[in-house]
């Protein structure tokens, strides 16, 4: 019972639509307009850092489609893969599962976090189930694996 879970892409066309449309109307708003042509300026700070905000915007969804992240949890193991490399944990690894909520803006609502605490480590493994394809089987999963992973303490 092996599920695979993919990371998303959307929030970066999103970002990267919005950044576009806003620039492109900054532009037709201070640019001069003639018949034949149109043009403005590259001076102007807020069509430079809008323009910064698109290359970016762009150079991260490009980065992230080719690392082609993806997470698998089994019955027994969690494993974090990417195109170049993968890191598998097993249940023997993992000391503890907890799932907890995150408040990161206050007019957002709360997140949920995955939290694993894994041997030799110092800090905590944690995971977005909302920056993954199907959050809600994501979730189903986690509360298997922490169910194979209680019965393995006993």
């Amino acid at each position: 019972m092996e599920k695979k879970f993919r990371y998303k892409l959307d929030f970066y066309w999103q970002s990267l639509l919005i950044y576009s449309i806003i620039l492109i109307g900054y532009s037709l708003i201070r640019g001069t307009l003639n018949i034949k042509n149109f043009s403005f300026s590259f001076h102007d700070p807020l069509v430079v850092l809008l323009l910064l905000f698109v290359v970016l915007t762009f150079l991260f969804w490009i980065i992230n489609y080719i690392l082609n992240r993806t997470l698998t949890i089994g019955s027994d193991y969690i494993e974090f893969a990417n195109r170049f490399r993968k890191k598998r944990f097993s249940i023997q690894d993992i000391e503890k599962i907890a799932v907890t909520f995150e408040h990161k803006i206050k007019t957002r609502g709360r997140f949920t976090i995955i939290k694993l605490k894994i041997r030799n480590r110092k800090w905590f493994l944690r995971i977005r189930p909302s920056i993954y394809s199907d959050s809600k089987e994501l979730m189903k999963s986690i509360d298997m694996l922490r169910v194979n992973f209680a019965k393995g303490l006993r």
